[in-house]
């Protein structure tokens, strides 16, 4: 997955985009895509920000189902090592 570009650069772009020049344009003089700029200016349209929106999701725990188990064996013995858990 690519990393979300600079501030500075989004900045740049909208103010290029604003400054009368096309999305087209505004891609080819800062080397990006032109649906990078078509969605920045819509994200800049609809917030006023140029901030990357957040990367990743929510990813549930393995050991969430276990939960209990886990805190119980903890509880009895504090010392206990992962694979006595196991």
């Amino acid at each position: 997955m690519p990393h979300p570009l600079s501030n500075d650069l989004r900045e740049r772009v909208v103010a290029h985009v604003e400054a009368g020049h096309s999305c087209h344009h505004a891609a080819e003089r800062f080397g990006t895509s032109v649906s990078f700029v078509v969605n920045l200016m819509k994200l800049w349209r609809q917030t006023s920000r140029v901030d990357p929106r957040p990367r990743g999701g929510f990813r549930h725990g393995k050991p969430a189902p276990h939960r209990n188990f886990i805190l119980a064996a903890v509880a009895a013995r504090d010392d206990i090592t992962m694979p006595e858990l196991a």
